[in-house]
């Protein structure tokens, strides 16, 4: 998904726009994909900040 798109829900009827994530969404997201690269034991906070573009 592109990042700042919001995301939208295809079925039955008009799509609907889902509300983008929150910042908790992000980092979690961001854990896991530092996570999935680098492996848990090297993971930083500012790792984790970077992935989730997030100050």
């Amino acid at each position: 998904m592109a990042k700042g798109q919001p995301r939208r829900v295809i079925g039955g009827g008009a799509a609907r726009r889902l509300p983008l994530p929150s910042d908790s969404d992000k980092i979690i997201e961001a854990i896991l994909a530092c996570i999935a690269r680098q492996g848990w034991r090297r993971l930083s906070l500012a790792d984790i900040a970077a992935e989730a573009e997030l100050p």
